[in-house]
């Protein structure tokens, strides 16, 4: 998960003030006596499972802690071919650094916590995994993959975390072709950024009508994000309970029901970007939701006591964090009417435990100094993707933008380790000039510049901003952004933001 919308802090620019969120409150039919095809426990916490090595601790899935109901694997990989299937492999580096962990031991753990009454789903996506389904055939290769796979390995459902756009026809098909192979215990969740369900014509929005009555639960992503308006029509700043509180209010006022809508956090500071709160503060929003206590400025106009509970991106880095956010929040939940307590405690590992890693210091800061003519790396400077900066003795490389992320391995992933180099140079180094963060009032893109329109497309502008999936005219080709992006020139190389979609 993300986990992922990073590039956001303009996705104001994409909604249209208070009648935006008036139209996506109206845009789902009322919810009426449908229940979901799977019961989930009430007020459950659902994490991702790590399937790769980014510096958080690696964990078999047996041993993820007994304190969540929903575990979901990340990710489903893209096929190249047929267009829209999907498959699922053990990612060679971390069964390496589990000690062996083969395929056989993974769907093992799967019947382990099925045995404990917990579910396990597989992810779609990621803020790499470009999943098009573009075509009906790209449909029915989707379903009929995936439910291949629910088979294989025993996953109850799919959860939807396309982040670089969807089409909901399309993909709203398939869905219903999964649910109707996988029948009664279809689970289905989604991870829509913010930006995804601001306004009635979002793609995510118009998913969730279309298959409202499949759904188990949607939690959205509340960080990587920047300002967004909340279903009262004003501004709320991410890293607040305001901003969970308003956010949610959207969807809890949708149609959809309250069980339904879970609350989306990083699990710890090294789990997202920006948008991180504390565990408490995500206490704060649950409480004001279902009870209209520990509320900010902002408070519901009537309570929620279904909320379905609370989602993080990950367990991994929560597992990194001595599980601070499970602990914390998992039994708050069990706390509510109809809640419950955690799963029991999973099966101990008839194999030998994994090795630890060698203990290892946090990054210290380099003091400001160059190497390879790099520039040192600072808190207060924006970075876009292909900047490089100077840090511990390293070179890394900004994959998007970004500010006041630690370059490290882990994190966001936005930093790109380019080696070690040599040192030395100006101990203050005078910062490259940078564009500023995007403001949540960024306008949209300009039809102005980049060689002239073609096949709809206006041409580039290196003053406007485009997001996930906006399209743009240059050189005489088609190009879509991938994410956010401000002043990248659209080429095939760069930080990788833009896709050539053709000559036009």
């Amino acid at each position: 998960m993300t986990r992922t919308a990073r590039w956001l802090a303009a996705g104001l620019a994409a909604v249209t003030a208070t009648a935006g969120i008036a139209a996506a409150l109206a845009v789902i039919p009322s919810a009426g006596a449908s229940t979901p095809a799977a019961a989930a426990p009430a007020h459950q916490l659902t994490g991702y499972w790590q399937n790769f090595d980014n510096g958080a601790k690696d964990l078999r899935l047996r041993d993820v802690d007994k304190q969540y109901d929903i575990v979901v694997v990340a990710f489903a990989d893209a096929l190249a071919s047929p267009a829209g299937a999907v498959g699922f492999t053990l990612d060679p580096t971390l069964s390496s650094n589990l000690g062996g962990y083969s395929t056989a031991d993974f769907k093992a753990d799967i019947k382990s916590l099925h045995s404990q009454g917990r579910k396990v789903v597989l992810s779609a996506g990621g803020e790499k995994g470009n999943v098009a389904i573009t075509s009906s055939a790209a449909a029915g290769n989707f379903a009929s993959s995936v439910s291949g796979l629910m088979s294989d390995y025993g996953f109850d459902g799919i959860d939807i975390d396309l982040e670089n756009g969807l089409n909901a026809d399309l993909l709203g098909s398939a869905i219903k072709q999964i649910g109707a192979t996988a029948g009664s215990g279809f689970v289905l969740t989604m991870a829509p950024q913010t930006i995804d369900v601001q306004g009635s014509g979002g793609s995510y929005m118009q998913l969730i009508t279309k298959v409202r009555d499949l759904v188990t639960v949607v939690h959205t992503q509340y960080y990587n994000s920047g300002g967004m308006l909340g279903c009262d029509g004003k501004v709320y700043t991410q890293g607040s309970v305001d901003f969970i509180t308003a956010q949610a209010c959207i969807l809890l006022e949708s149609g959809l029901r309250a069980d339904q809508v879970s609350l989306g956090l990083p699990a710890s500071t090294r789990g997202a970007g920006s948008g991180y709160v504390s565990p408490d503060v995500v206490n704060n929003a649950v409480d004001c939701l279902t009870q209209k206590k520990n509320c900010g400025s902002f408070t519901p106009s009537k309570t929620y006591p279904g909320l379905s509970g609370v989602m993080t991106w990950s367990i991994n880095w929560d597992a990194s964090n001595n599980y601070a956010f499970a602990n914390t929040v998992r039994p708050h939940l069990a706390s509510l009417p109809g809640g419950s307590a955690p799963a029991p405690d999973p099966q101990p590992s008839p194999t030998k435990p994994a090795p630890q890693p060698s203990p290892t210091a946090a990054p210290v800061p380099s003091p400001g100094g160059s190497c390879n003519g790099t520039s040192g790396w600072s808190a207060g400077i924006a970075y876009t993707g292909g900047m490089k900066v100077a840090y511990s003795g390293h070179v890394w490389s900004a994959r998007w933008w970004t500010q006041g992320e630690t370059p490290t391995t882990g994190g966001s992933g936005v930093w790109k380790d380019e080696g070690a180099c040599s040192g030395g140079g100006n101990p203050n180094p005078v910062p490259s000039p940078t564009k500023p963060a995007p403001q949540p009032s960024s306008p949209q893109p300009s039809p102005t510049g980049g060689g002239g329109s073609c096949s709809g497309a206006p041409a580039y502008s290196s003053g406007a901003v485009y997001t996930g999936g906006m399209k743009a005219a240059y050189n005489g080709h088609v190009w879509s952004a991938r994410w956010w992006t401000q002043g990248e020139t659209p080429t095939a190389g760069g930080s990788g933001v833009w896709k050539d979609e053709g000559a036009c």
